[in-house]
């Protein structure tokens, strides 16, 4: 299915007041929130009430800072496993195919706790390295460690991002970030400000859409958290719309549909014409996905769920 530029951005700018609700999955949310598709795009998103400040805020105070073993944290085996798959699978792209520039300069954007810079810093040790994040402490704790990073909320200003790292890097990463953000197109566009010419965003998200189901609804929305806190799920195909919108041509996607996540390796180039089509998710499809999942989801809790959880 094809959609223009511009209704890509609108979908991605504000909920469809014509957004498909999914009720079924009231279930799983916290206070009975909803997910809705847009019926342009096929995009999977919240209700999106909150602002792009609130969500920044949220997810410093509330989130990155619980002791609660339930609460994401970059720091979990899990987590690790997944951020260095994506840095090697990134050093590999650009080794086979003879993209990885000189003086190489990565900057993990929103970087949060520092473990893909952690990790760059063992497996890619000729690169230069620096990083973007919002949370004071954070930026704090990492700077200590050594690590060139800035604070700053991506896509809430103008801000001069690179001047700050002393240069503008040549290659980005954006890794389980999109899927948090209230306005994923203004965050992808701070990037695209950011980044040289030419260079190259690696983005990183889990891979759930129009693919197997891998577990229960409950085991991906949140009871606790408002469904805004994780506003969207991406397909292969929403998500490279959406680069394809800011500026950035997608050059590699790994298999995504027979692993947790998925990869979309992008060249920066200019913004494209508001009229060009783009590839995007059937609305109807998503809908029908969804619906299933919704009914495969009765079958994990009351078959594969431990016993021990709720």
């Amino acid at each position: 299915m094809l959609a223009t530029s511009a209704e890509v951005i609108a979908s991605f700018k504000a909920l469809s007041p014509n957004a498909i609700p999914l009720s079924g999955v009231a279930k799983y949310t916290a206070k009975g929130d909803l997910l809705y598709v847009d019926p342009k795009s096929g995009f999977l998103t919240s209700a999106r009430k909150m602002s792009a400040t609130d969500i920044v805020g949220y997810w410093s105070q509330k989130i990155f800072s619980s002791s609660d073993p339930e609460d994401y944290s970059a720091l979990n085996p899990f987590a690790q496993g997944r951020l260095l798959y994506a840095l090697l699978t990134y050093r590999k792209f650009l080794s086979d195919s003879g993209c990885t520039p000189a003086n190489t300069h990565l900057c993990d954007f929103a970087t949060g706790q520092g473990v893909l810079l952690e990790l760059a810093k063992q497996h890619a040790a000729d690169w230069t390295l620096s990083g973007t994040e919002d949370s004071a402490p954070l930026v704090n704790s990492l700077v200590s460690r050594g690590f060139n990073v800035v604070k700053t909320g991506l896509g809430l200003s103008e801000s001069n991002i690179a001047g700050k790292l002393g240069a503008a890097p040549n290659l980005g990463a954006l890794c389980w970030t999109l899927c948090n953000c209230i306005d994923p197109l203004a965050v992808l566009l701070h990037i695209h400000s950011t980044l040289a010419d030419d260079g190259y965003l690696c983005v990183a998200e889990s891979s759930r859409i129009l693919v197997p189901f891998r577990k229960s609804l409950g085991d991906l929305l949140s009871c606790v958290h408002p469904a805004d806190s994780h506003p969207f799920y991406f397909s292969h195909r929403s998500l490279a719309a959406l680069l394809k919108v800011a500026g950035f041509e997608p050059v590699y996607v790994n298999r995504h549909f027979d692993s947790d996540v998925l990869i979309i390796i992008a060249r920066k180039t200019a913004t494209i014409d508001l009229d060009q089509t783009i590839e995007v998710d059937d609305p109807k499809t998503v809908v029908a996905f969804m619906e299933n999942w919704i009914v495969a989801s009765e079958y994990f809790d009351s078959s594969l769920r431990p016993a021990s959880r709720p």
